[in-house]
């Protein structure tokens, strides 16, 4: 049994440092700064095809635009004076048309110009804040490696110790003990507490229950399937 706890208490230790590791800021900061220049790179493509997009689109309403300047060039070039009142009338019509649409397209073009323009602003500040980014995920990736650097060697001291212990405990145990933490079960071996209660679930135990527990030294709680025991006095 002393094997056993003391295989569990290396297993406190490293999970111990494990999780101070995993919880390092630093070590978040670099997760979460990867995490956000990717969003930015994606942020960015969609931008990019948006930009590309308008870009596409103005200069259509530029083709437009130009036809309809040719075409009220065209109107205005023609000599009113062979016209008849009729045809004349008619030309009245086409230029105060053409020019409404020009008017329109100009509007349009415009605000086309407007959405570019935004659509630019917005890449160009998405670029610098992923380059933002990128130096802190440096700079907290170079404080970690900093970090783990002192903690690596204890991490590796306890796995190598709990290498080494395995050999000698009971394959029986070890197995359960391994089967139980793969469930994140912890601790597995727990004490029996005021002489009636698992140590980890706190159950009151049966009479039966307690009796093999003095009997064997160890149980199997049917609750929390920890393996209690009699602590030494």
């Amino acid at each position: 049994m002393a094997s056993i706890l003391e295989f569990q208490k290396l297993d406190a230790e490293l999970i111990k440092l494990q999780r101070e590791i995993s919880n390092n800021p630093d070590k978040k900061n670099v997760q979460n700064m990867k995490s956000y220049v990717l969003e930015c790179g994606q942020k960015g493509a969609s931008l990019d095809r948006e930009a590309k997009s308008l870009i596409q689109e103005l200069e259509k309403l530029n083709e437009v635009q130009a036809k309809g300047i040719a075409l009220v060039d065209k109107y205005q070039g023609q000599d009113i004076e062979k016209l008849s009142q009729a045809e004349l009338i008619d030309l009245q019509s086409k230029m105060k048309q053409a020019l409404k649409h020009l008017n329109e397209l100009d509007n349009r073009l415009k605000a086309q110009s407007e959405k570019i323009k935004n659509v630019l602003k917005e890449y160009d500040n998405n670029k610098k804040s992923a380059n933002v980014a990128r130096q802190k995920h440096a700079d907290s990736k170079k404080a970690f490696d900093e970090y783990f650097k002192e903690k690596e060697p204890k991490l590796n001291e306890l796995k190598q110790k709990m290498l080494k212990m395995q050999s000698e405990l009971n394959s029986t145990e070890l197995a359960k003990y391994k089967s139980l933490r793969q469930d994140n079960v912890f601790p597995v071996y727990v004490p029996l507490v005021n002489g009636s209660r698992c140590g980890g679930c706190r159950m009151e135990l049966p009479s039966n229950a307690i009796e093999k527990i003095n009997k064997l030294g160890k149980l199997e709680c049917e609750q929390c399937k920890r393996i209690i025991y009699i602590p030494e006095k």
